[in-house]
């Protein structure tokens, strides 16, 4: 499927990259920072940790929800500054962002995140007056609901959370990590929920992503942790380097072969994001 957003050539040379590159083993991250200035797209790879600053984004400082790949290596992201959310589809290479569409839902109060499920299907999760969550799952295409579950926590001692980031495992099951590190696995059919365990992380949780199998989260200072989603198991992969304090938030992965710059991975983003 073409997609006019990313253009002809571009929409190329992502099925040629698709046909020619293959992981090799390095990853690049994406996250963005607000503050008390203008909202900062950033950029590195793992391999040395260092977080490049890309350029200032129209995403919305710490009010944004979420941000993942989908496999086509477009990248999406949720922004609640115009409430209850928002859907944008944003240039890796730059951070501006477009606008797609609302979040509707009843009684929705805000939007906590966005990720993709393993036939590409978007995942939004959202919080509903009174302290409800819910798993939404859209068509990004049109802006349609295709499914909608509110989530029921099975071990209810554990029901409050501010939900700081979400990825889809392996199985198809849903993650929502809290900002306190919380790992809550929750099935995408009907909305229950389990909580795993909680993360060994240093601060609050800010993103995660996953791809080829591995988790990467991201906290508040700038550590990265490696996740095993069904243990909780969360050893420290690096700490980023050059990374903005306070109002950080989402977090997002792509392969980054050997020998691409930090910038110039624009044609790769479809290669194997999550399989």
């Amino acid at each position: 499927m073409t997609h006019a957003s990313i253009g002809a050539g571009c929409a190329a040379l992502v099925a040629m990259t698709l046909a020619t590159h293959a992981h090799a083993g390095d990853v690049q991250f994406y996250f963005a920072a607000g503050g008390s200035g203008t909202p900062v797209f950033y950029t590195g790879s793992l391999s040395d940790g260092i977080a490049h600053a890309v350029g200032p984004t129209t995403l919305t400082g710490n009010t944004t929800g979420g941000m993942d790949f989908r496999g086509d290596g477009r990248l999406f992201a949720t922004d609640i500054n115009v409430f209850p959310g928002t859907v944008h589809e944003v240039d890796p290479l730059t951070g501006q962002s477009t606008q797609l569409f609302a979040v509707t839902h009843p009684g929705l109060f805000y939007v906590e995140g966005i990720t993709f499920g393993l036939a590409d299907e978007a995942y939004i999760w959202a919080d509903t007056a009174p302290s409800f969550d819910v798993l939404l799952t859209y068509d990004l295409e049109t802006g349609n609901v295709l499914n909608q579950v509110e989530v029921t926590y099975l071990n209810p001692a554990l029901i409050d959370f501010a939900a700081a980031a979400t990825t889809v495992r392996d199985d198809g099951m849903v993650i929502m990590i809290s900002n306190t590190g919380a790992l809550i696995e929750v099935d995408p059919f009907t909305g229950n929920a389990l909580i795993i365990d909680n993360l060994n992380v240093g601060s609050l949780v800010r993103g995660a992503a996953s791809l080829d199998g591995v988790t990467y989260v991201l906290d508040d200072d700038g550590t990265v942790y490696t996740v095993n989603l069904y243990t909780g198991h969360s050893p420290v992969l690096t700490t980023l380097t050059n990374f903005p304090s306070g109002n950080v938030f989402n977090f997002a992965v792509i392969p980054a072969p050997a020998g691409t710059g930090v910038l110039a991975v624009f044609g790769l983003l479809a290669s194997r994001r999550r399989r």
